[in-house]
């Protein structure tokens, strides 16, 4: 005759596949937390080095401080929230620029951007030739500001152009900005004070807010927000203006006269 299993045996053999579904449940847990982790991590560097290289694109795109196209600079020193720095520029750049969106996927970190190729550029603005402004931005709801780049298409209009706003960068603690003076780094420029040049070099900062909790010494302690740990990542980056030098270049630039 054959035996069965005990009700013993049934609750122990039960009690064993319990443990194992929460061990297993533990352990999709701890590698579902890493997974968010690793993407908060992540976020904040991509979205400043997009930022930086939108700016390294204008800046590297700079029209000459000479010629019958000649684009002056304006770069002001500012202040923002909690005495933090918010710098502003100003300058005329060749690069037409990509059109900036963030979607609403922005929010978990997905950074858009959507470059036209030069033909369909032209055929929807007919120039590459752009004025360009760079700011904070503050939101208006909350405390937070966005890095803005501001262009404005076609300046010989005869009424004035209204700038389109793009946002480059959203939740930026400070935006610094300095120029290459020679031998020193100095905090403003306006090139209609420096008969028309236009600094060599421009170092940037720009520290991004990032509200996740890290391990220690992984990122730079701000702030409290409703109790959650409010940390920062910081992009840097020292960006060469090859138009600096076109006083002395007029000869073979397609900008100058």
């Amino acid at each position: 005759m054959a035996r069965g299993f005990t009700l013993i045996e049934i609750l122990v053999a039960l009690a064993l596949v319990s443990v194992l579904t929460l061990a297993l449940c533990g352990t999709l847990e701890t590698g579902f937390k890493a997974e968010r982790r690793a993407r908060a991590a992540i976020e904040p560097v991509t979205a400043v080095q997009a930022a930086l290289d939108i700016l390294r694109r204008d800046v590297e795109s700079m029209l000459p401080p000479a010629g019958i196209l000649a684009g002056g600079f304006i770069g002001e020193n500012g202040t923002g929230g909690e005495g933090r720095p918010s710098d502003f520029l100003e300058f005329c750049t060749a690069s037409g620029g990509p059109d900036i969106e963030r979607s609403a996927e922005a929010a978990i970190g997905k950074l858009e951007l959507e470059a036209f190729t030069l033909e369909e550029e032209a055929q929807r603005y007919g120039c590459d030739i752009v004025k360009v402004e760079y700011g904070l931005l503050a939101r208006t709801t909350g405390s937070a500001f966005d890095l803005v780049r501001w262009v404005t298409r076609n300046s010989l209009t005869p009424t004035e152009a209204t700038p389109e706003p793009q946002i480059v960068c959203r939740d930026v603690v400070s935006f610094d900005a300095a120029y290459l003076d020679g031998s020193e780094w100095i905090d403003d420029w306006d090139s209609s004070q420096r008969e028309g040049q236009i600094p060599p070099a421009i170092r940037i900062r720009l520290v991004k807010r990032v509200i996740e909790p890290r391990a220690a010494g992984e990122d730079i302690d701000i702030d409290l927000v409703d109790g959650a740990r409010l940390s920062a990542f910081k992009g840097e980056m020292v960006l060469t203006v090859p138009t600096a030098s076109a006083a002395s270049a007029e000869e073979g630039n397609q900008f100058v006269r």
